[in-house]
Order: structure tokens, then C-alpha cells, then sequence
């Protein structure tokens, strides 16, 4: 699926941030609603719907937007918190036990993080599928969509 086949397919699943209305269509660099004008960017290869964000209200939040963080978030902080709070086997097991995943779902992943469930949960729907991930932090979906564009 092209970025633009992607983003028409997030735009048709989400309401308009300002409105509430399902109205949004793709542009070149934004997704605007045909409703009230909004416009959302999306040149970092997701409609931020955030936009300017200001200081992080919690310790967590701001760790999400520590970039050095960001960067080692997948291969080693999640996985090493993991192994205190749970095990990490147990909860992929649950997870796709619970959603019951099928070969042309469409999926919204709530905080994906960098995208790990999300790019397992793609490889399961398939191309006729769909998954999008809805996170505050953008330095962890831009890290989510360059582990996109490394691994396809």
C-alpha cells in the first residue's frame, strides 16, 4: 500500500481534532477537513493531529519524547522493563488472543510506541488490511515509521 493509499485509509477510520466530523482528505503535506478548513500535518509520514506540543505533563510522556530513548525503546528499554512488570512472550500471547487477528482486519493500535505490535499486528491482517497507530509522542511514531521504511 503507497503512504497516500495509508493516509487516505487513516483519514476515512478518524474524525476531524477540531470538528469531530469525518470529513478529512489527503493533501500533498496535509490532511484538512472539508468541514471546518482544519488542517493536520502529514509530511513525517503520519496525520499529526497533536501539532505543537508542549511540555510533557509526566515523567513517562517526556522519557517518550527523550529521543535517545526513543531510539532504544524497542531493542532493549521495553523489552528489560518488561521482564519486572511481566513476561513479554505471555503478553504478545495474550494480545493476539484477545484481538483474535484475521487476514484483512483493519487494526487501531493506541500508543504503539515505535510501532513493534503494530508492524507484527500488519504482517498478520495482510495487504488486504489495514493497522494505524495513534500516539501523543511524535518522536515515537517517527521512530515507528523509519522502522517501516528499514523493514517494509
Amino acid at each position: 500500500m503507497t503512504k497516500r493509499k495509508a493516509m487516505e485509509k487513516l483519514a476515512d477510520m478518524t474524525a476531524c481534532k477540531s470538528c469531530g466530523k469525518t470529513a478529512l482528505k489527503i493533501g500533498e503535506h496535509n490532511a484538512a477537513c472539508s468541514e471546518c478548513g482544519a488542517e493536520f500535518p502529514t509530511d513525517r509520514g503520519f496525520i499529526d493531529f497533536v501539532g505543537e506540543r508542549g511540555p510533557a505533563a509526566t515523567s513517562s510522556q517526556r522519557a517518550m519524547e527523550f529521543k535517545p530513548l526513543v531510539r532504544i525503546y524497542e531493542s532493549i528499554w521495553r523489552p528489560v522493563i518488561t521482564i519486572f512488570v511481566s513476561s513479554y512472550r505471555w503478553e504478545r500471547r495474550q494480545v493476539d488472543e484477545y484481538l483474535g487477528l484475521a487476514a484483512g482486519m483493519n487494526i487501531m493500535d493506541i500508543a504503539p510506541g515505535t510501532g513493534h505490535g503494530a508492524r507484527r499486528f500488519a504482517k498478520t491482517v495482510g495487504p488486504d488490511g489495514f493497522v494505524a497507530g495513534v500516539d501523543m509522542s511524535g518522536p515515537m511514531l517517527d521512530q515507528a515509521v523509519a522502522y517501516i521504511k528499514r523493514d517494509g
